[in-house]
């Protein structure tokens, strides 16, 4: 399905990271400023994109710094260098000592300038193949080149959707819901924007509490659907499955079917009333319960042999 591409964030931000010094450029470095101090956050360059980061130690003899990178770490998050990846790096390398940068209200932050400038080093790296066309990013599953009169601009798919590159002739601008897509080598993604019962703005999630319940969520719009009596949802292969399969929930709800030769009925399952509801029953196969409903407008009926039943109209149930 083609799904529209979204911007990058910037009216629902409340509070953006506040700066020390000018906007950043490949020039400003530290050069000729006062001594770089343990604990300072810094913005410095890696693999020709820029990222935020902490001085962890120093060896001002030969102006080294080493810098933890701060993605995803509580004060940051961004997708590469990987979290908590400790590296040491020239003088040069160093773009930018900033403030410590104040959160916003969607659980992220927001620096323009290096937002603007990996945009812009990405295009520089970027040649259109052709004229007109949409093509995946080197590294980012949900970013995309789109390429008009030859002509390259950076997009970005919604947060929870990523860039279908399987077109071969590349003229098939689509962004998918990430399970979706073969990312293949292109590990990145924007970090999440959550919204209620949505771990991203698009995708479909499992609910927190009840395992036969999942949303489909549009935009941060969640819609809520329940899996048949008997189901629950599985939240890697993304379909309702019988619950005793899905690790994350069992089906019986204190249900034990009964041992073998205990039931007289001779088929290869029996069927037993739900204590509680009368449209719901089980039914036991090689000793595992699985829940079953009743019709809507009927209710089960036991059978008149030990471990048999049907549904049937209520006033055809004796005690109804």
């Amino acid at each position: 399905m083609s799904l529209q591409s979204e911007g990058e964030p910037d009216d629902d931000i409340e509070s953006e990271t506040k700066f020390t010094q000018e906007n950043t450029s490949e020039s400003n470095t530290c050069k000729g400023r006062n001594e770089i101090k343990i604990g300072q956050l810094v913005l410095f360059l890696y693999e020709k994109h820029i990222y935020p980061g902490q001085v962890i130690e120093t060896k001002q003899d030969k102006k080294q710094y080493k810098i933890k990178s701060l993605t995803s770490s509580g004060l940051l998050q961004w997708k590469w260098p990987s979290k908590d990846e400790i590296i040491w790096y020239e003088e040069e390398d160093i773009l930018q000592v900033i403030e410590t940068p104040i959160p916003s209200k969607i659980g992220f932050f927001k620096i323009p300038e290096v937002e603007n400038y990996n945009s812009v080093k990405a295009q520089e790296n970027f040649k259109c193949p052709d004229d007109f066309g949409f093509y995946p990013h080197h590294i980012s599953c949900d970013k995309y080149w789109k390429c008009d009169n030859n002509a390259a601009e950076l997009k970005t798919c919604g947060n929870g959707l990523a860039f279908d590159a399987s077109d071969p002739k590349f003229l098939t601008e689509n962004c998918d819901y990430i399970h979706n897509v073969d990312c293949g080598d292109r590990s990145q993604l924007e970090p999440p924007i959550s919204a209620p019962h949505c771990e991203r703005l698009y995708g479909i999630f499992p609910d927190a509490q009840k395992c036969d319940v999942f949303w489909n969520c549009w935009n941060g719009e969640a819609s809520r659907y329940q899996c048949s009596p008997g189901l629950a949802y599985d939240r890697e292969a993304r379909v309702c499955m019988w619950a005793d399969q899905v690790p994350e929930c069992k089906s019986e709800g204190g249900f034990s079917c009964p041992a073998a030769g205990e039931v007289t009925n001779s088929g290869s399952f029996s069927r037993h009333a739900h204590p509680e509801d009368c449209r719901k029953y089980y039914i036991c196969l090689e000793g595992q319960a699985r829940e079953y409903g009743c019709p809507i407008g009927t209710v089960f009926k036991i059978g008149d042999a030990d471990g048999t039943g049907n549904c049937e109209d209520p006033e055809d149930v004796p005690g109804w």
